[in-house]
């Protein structure tokens, strides 16, 4: 949080690798995603409440390109 008369600090952030592979997720854990789901506000209110900052707006962003590009894809 900035506010006024702190110092803002900042820090490139870059990509790590992993030593082992990761599995590629289900289309039932994909459905957790979208936000246009029945459930979407109450994952909305967990990621909101018991979340880490970071992992929410990465899946909030996650919502925002998805529905942009739904959007393309409908009107063309």
């Amino acid at each position: 949080m900035y506010s006024q008369g702190y110092p803002i600090k900042t820090c490139p952030l870059t990509a790590l690798g992993v030593d082992y592979a990761t599995e590629t997720i289900t289309a039932e854990q994909q459905a957790l995603f979208y936000s246009d789901t029945t459930f979407a506000p109450t994952i909305d209110h967990l990621l909101d409440n018991f979340c880490p900052f970071n992992l929410a707006t990465t899946i909030y962003q996650y919502h925002f390109y998805k529905d942009t590009q739904y959007a393309i894809q409908e009107s063309v």
